[in-house]
Order: C-alpha cells, then structure tokens, then sequence
C-alpha cells in the first residue's frame, strides 16, 4: 500500500505525492510521471511492481489533476511541469543509489522535455507511449488562438476508461474515475503542442537523449499512434531502445505474465 502525503511545489501549490515501500534493501529509485487527465493513483500497480522489485518508488499528481492544487488541466508556465519533476526526482534520490523516471503518455512527452532541458538528470529513463507528436492542423490552430484569447477555455480529452488501460486494470480507482480530468484548457493544450515540436526538435539536433532512455509503446494504442515513436530504434537513436508490444494498448507497464 502506497503512502501519501501533500507537500508544497515551489510556488506553493499543494501537490500530493505517493510513495511505495520497497521490502529489503532497494538497489534503487524511481520516480512515475502520469499522464493527461490521470493521476498518480491510476499507476498504484505500476509502482507496486517496481517497488516489489528493489526500487524505491515515488510518484505525485501533477498540478491540476488527480488531489494536487491548481486549476483543472491548466498551467501558467510548462516550466512548472519541469520544476515539479525535477524537485520530486530530487527528494525521492537515495544517496549511493542510481535514479530513474518513468513517464507515461503525456508523462512520457513531460519526461523526454526534461531529459532535454539541462536540468539534473537520473542515470535512466522509460518512456510509456509517450505523445511526442499529435493534434491535426486545426485542433494545434485552435488550441494557440485560445492561449491568446481564452487560455482556461475548456475542452474534452479525446479518450475514457477503455482507452487508456485493458490489463491489468487499474486497482485503486473506481469507473468513472472520480480524480479524472476529462477536460483540456487551450491553456495546456498549446502548451503540450508547442513541448512536442520543441523536443522532436532537439532530439534530431543532439541525435537522442542525453541518458540511455527505454521506449515502450503498445501496438494497439490509438491514443498515441506507434508511429509517433517509430523512429526509435538503436540504429536511428543511439540513446534510445524501443519495443513494439503489439497485442496492448495503454497498459502503464508491460505485463510480464503469460501472453504479454
């Protein structure tokens, strides 16, 4: 059973972490990273798996989803995004102990920005179906005309329940899920737009992650298309591994069970 606690992010929103106790002596750490509309209790399995095996596993809601402060599915800067991550990587290090973060969906597209932005980086990285690309020509207009003119309009998220996860299903949260976001501000959504053009950028400059990063995408996501991380191969980014796992969707970890 995971522990939680509130704690203060840097401009003192209130943020609400998760923690997993690791039994024996863990060999190291990692911090989850949810996605868009979630919270860091749809991912209870996922880090009751790492702790399982030997990792210390911290997660926390970002600002304006799940129980955290702020408005809904909105943010004043991305960089707030980037300051959570890096002071929540940074309280759950254990000294002598190598880091990682795992980010899904558009924790995955969070992640891959900070590994990019000179910030303190952990040893390694895996990336859940990450949004690196997505939106049409006009979803990408609107959501940038509305940051100028309305940046709280709201708007629905593109998904429910049986899109985001088939197996295993989520254990902690009920269906509808009552700390679900099902909205995006044009707010976040230019913001998210303009995150994914800026590291697809990057990375063709710096050739990949500046840590070995670990790509997983399901086959049957059609949230975030596999195509977006089809160039993610060992021979077309050295940093990067992908793997392919063609009969999920949008399970937070590969099932390491039979017929996985």
């Amino acid at each position: 059973m995971a522990t939680v606690e509130t704690v203060a992010a840097r401009d003192g929103t209130p943020l609400l972490t998760r923690a997993w106790p690791v039994a024996g002596d863990p060999w190291g750490t990692i911090l989850v990273v949810h996605g868009l509309g979630e919270h860091s209790g749809r991912h209870d399995a996922t880090g009751g798996r790492f702790a399982a095996a030997g990792l210390v596993a911290t997660s926390f809601d970002h600002r304006g989803f799940g129980a955290s402060g702020g408005r809904r599915a909105y943010v004043e800067r991305w960089d707030d995004y980037l300051d959570d991550i890096e002071d929540r990587l940074a309280a759950g290090r254990v000294a002598g102990l190598p880091a990682a973060i795992y980010g899904h969906s558009l924790g995955g597209l969070l992640v891959a920005d900070y590994l990019l932005s000179g910030r303190p980086l952990p040893q390694v990285a895996v990336l859940s179906a990450p949004a690196l690309d997505g939106g049409s020509a006009l979803l990408r207009a609107l959501a940038k005309v509305l940051d100028r003119t309305w940046p709280t309009f709201e708007y629905a998220n593109p998904w429910n329940s049986s899109k985001t996860a088939r197996e295993p299903q989520p254990p902690v949260v009920a269906d509808p899920d009552p700390l679900g976001v099902s909205r995006t501000t044009g707010r976040l959504g230019h913001l998210l737009f303009r995150a994914m053009d800026r590291v697809n950028q990057r990375l063709t400059e710096r050739d990949g992650f500046p840590i070995p990063t670990l790509v997983v995408h399901g086959g049957d996501d059609t949230l975030v298309p596999t195509a977006s991380t089809a160039s993610w191969s060992a021979s077309r980014r050295p940093s990067a591994a992908r793997t392919r796992r063609s009969a999920t969707s949008r399970t937070t970890t590969p099932s390491t069970g039979p017929g996985s």
